[in-house]
């Protein structure tokens, strides 16, 4: 190669290398510093790993029509999501519970306010958790605003509170944003003029019994007019996240959040988060979410690229004791200007999804390694585009919803939500026949369970039908997306069995079936019940991640049954084939043709229990030559600086 053409390429580099090193240095007193350590998205789709999420269902209203934005608010918990519709002429809005029947998703119930006026904008915000969801009514009584409570009895969803600020005044704008866990509901209140006008508040409401009573009202301690402290609000344990894009920490609309703590019925601001890096008018804080130690922040007008409004962007924030520090910046792989990338977010465990609402678009970022990658855009299967598709989301478990409150399917901004499902996150689907004369009840590694009458698995049915032609009644449950770890088999003998008479436990996992127990007496019934359980997930894959095509490279996984069955391993290369069912963890692959890969492994036991995929490790063939590991990562985590050094490197 000539030197010309090298010394294009590491100038190119080194300018780089100063590029993504110059960021803010604005500190909070309870926000640590931690600007060097941004973590840009890659910036090159073809470089993102297999998908780890599937479309699983597509929702509508079944009385969806024209100008109903069916799909501006959703939330999803366990089996139950909720989708708003917020605009629907002169009648009345409404939001829409959805029911995970099997592998179906069935609309469950309508909910209407009891006092409701189409000026209200009842659905505009929503939240669900278990058997509760909250409804957000910002216009109501001329914009102050009000949130209903409503919760699921048998197959009804009941109207148990319509919640109002003790302090409301018209213009508040009560319920512009709204988040319920457990029994405490967060209501923001974004126009509120305590602090000044459109400064912004939020109210914490705790139920007792059928009874929700205001707990606390939530200030910034530094609120000014113009905040919108309360436009996006997010609850997990004893910590909320309030947004204010309006803030003005590098100038108007620059944005901020506060994390806020509870200790008994005392909420304290524990930190303001800003961008280390922010800007005038970028709207950070226009979206939050928290889960555990992590919040993320969407400001979906970043102008990293695109200017003048730019792609978006969001940010993650990581707790260590009271100290909230910046862990990583996301920008979406193949953004496009004003595409408002950060105007939802949802964070659950390792993974993100961050809509892109003009953008049409979802995008989902996993945590690996103490880093975030992209790993896939999400969009819709049955339509190139779907107008506004990414206006909502969130996530639970190993499902997530989407909004698309632009589907014209029934006319125009009639509005649709997609349902999709991780199929990573969970192990073999499997179902438990009990034959007759007993009920069972069956309890996961989480504590989650499923019996005759109840149940909080998600997807998960319990049906009694003559299963072995008898012609007595016998009791199946069947689970999908199961999680690995062990389940327990409660077994209840029915009122009129008999000590003597006999009964069987049949499991089946991917159409083979064999007994558990078979024909035991009722009186022999542990009072522990029976377990089954899976292998745990496999380690990350060992081996080389980067190499040339056409060479034998070899991996290595471990992992361990609960039970000590003998465990078989399956290699999964991301080239469509993989090594088959082996008896050891190691196993060797030769990848024939140049690309960016994802190796996984899975186990599986004697009874054909499997365990979840195990963490990718990522795998670059050709290798990159002649480079030491500095530049190496500098072009992993830059991947358009990796297309330039291919245009002059090669094989």
């Amino acid at each position: 190669m000539n030197k010309k053409i090298l010394s294009f390429v590491f100038c190119t580099l080194l300018i780089a290398v100063s590029f993504t090193s110059v960021t803010g240095n604005i500190n909070d007193n309870k926000i640590k510093d931690n600007s060097n350590n941004i973590i840009k998205s890659q910036m090159k789709s073809d470089i993102l790993y297999e998908g780890d999420w599937l479309e699983q269902a597509k929702l509508l209203a079944s009385d969806g029509d024209e100008n109903n934005y069916f799909g501006y608010s959703s939330s999803i918990s366990g089996n139950y999501a909720i989708v708003g519709v917020y605009w629907m002429s002169e009648d009345p809005h409404s939001a829409y519970i959805f029911k995970l029947d099997g592998s179906t998703w069935i609309e469950e119930a309508k909910l209407l306010a009891s006092d409701g006026e189409y000026t209200d904008w009842f659905g505009y915000s929503v939240s669900i958790c278990g058997d509760y969801v909250i409804i957000g009514a910002y216009g109501d009584d001329d914009w102050s605003g009000s949130a209903y409570i409503f919760r699921r009895d048998g197959y009804s969803w009941i109207e148990e509170a319509k919640l109002l600020a003790s302090d409301v005044s018209e213009g508040d704008s009560f319920g512009y944003s709204v988040s319920i866990e457990g029994d405490t509901a967060l209501i923001g209140a974004y126009n509120d003029d305590d602090n000044g006008d459109h400064s912004g508040s939020a109210y914490i409401f705790k139920r007792y019994g059928t009874t929700w009573i205001e707990e606390a009202k939530l200030l910034a301690s530094d609120g000014t007019e113009g905040d919108y402290f309360g436009c996006s609000v997010s609850i997990d344990g004893d910590y909320v996240i309030i947004g204010a894009h309006g803030d003005r920490p590098y100038g108007t609309n620059s944005g901020s959040a506060y994390i806020f703590k509870r200790s008994s019925t005392t909420w304290t601001e524990e930190a303001k988060l800003i961008a280390s890096d922010g800007k005038v008018g970028e709207d950070f804080g226009i979206s939050v979410s928290i889960d555990k130690n992590y919040v993320i922040v969407g400001a979906d007008y970043v102008r990293d690229f695109g200017e003048p409004y730019g792609f978006g962007g969001a940010y993650i924030f990581k707790r260590e004791g009271t100290l909230w520090t910046e862990d990583a910046k996301l920008l979406p792989s193949d953004g496009r200007e004003d595409g408002r990338f950060g105007f939802c977010v949802s964070i659950e465990d390792n993974y993100v999804i961050i809509g892109a609402v003009n953008h049409h678009s979802a995008y989902v970022f996993k945590r690996i390694d103490d880093g975030w990658t992209e790993k896939e855009k999400l969009i819709p299967s049955d339509v190139d585009i779907i107008k506004n598709f990414g206006a909502s989301v969130s996530i639970d478990g190993n499902y997530a919803i989407i909004g698309a409150y632009g589907d014209d399917y029934n006319g125009e901004y009639t509005g649709s939500a997609y349902i999709f499902v991780n199929k990573y996150n969970s192990v073999s689907e499997f179902m438990v026949d009990g034959l007759s004369p007993i009920d069972l009840n069956v309890t996961n590694s989480e504590g989650s369970y499923i019996n005759k009458n109840n149940s909080n698995i998600p997807g998960a049915t319990y049906v009694e039908e003559d299963l072995d032609g008898d012609g007595d009644l016998d009791d199946r449950i069947f689970i999908p997306n199961a999680i690995d770890g062990l389940y327990t088999i409660t077994v209840i003998p029915e009122p009129a069995a008999d000590p003597t008479d006999t009964f069987s436990l049949k499991v089946t996992l991917k159409n083979e079936s064999y007994y558990l127990i078979e024909d035991e007496m009722i009186q022999n019934i542990p009072s522990q019940g029976y377990e089954l359980s899976w292998p745990d997930k496999p380690s990350k894959p060992n081996g080389e991640n980067s190499g040339r095509k056409n060479r034998k490279y070899t991996y290595t996984s471990s992992t361990n049954d609960p039970d000590g069955d003998q465990i078989e391993y399956l290699f999964d290369w991301d080239d469509g084939s993989d090594s088959g069912w082996i008896d050891v963890g190691e196993a060797s692959h030769t990848w024939t043709e140049k690309g960016y890969y994802s190796v996984r492994v899975k186990a599986k036991d004697i009874h054909g229990f499997e365990s979840r995929w195990s963490d990718p490790l990522p795998v670059s063939i050709p290798r990159i030559k002649t480079i030491d590991n500095p530049i190496l990562r500098l072009l992993n985590t830059h991947p358009l600086l990796y297309k330039i050094f291919q245009l002059f490197f090669k094989e």
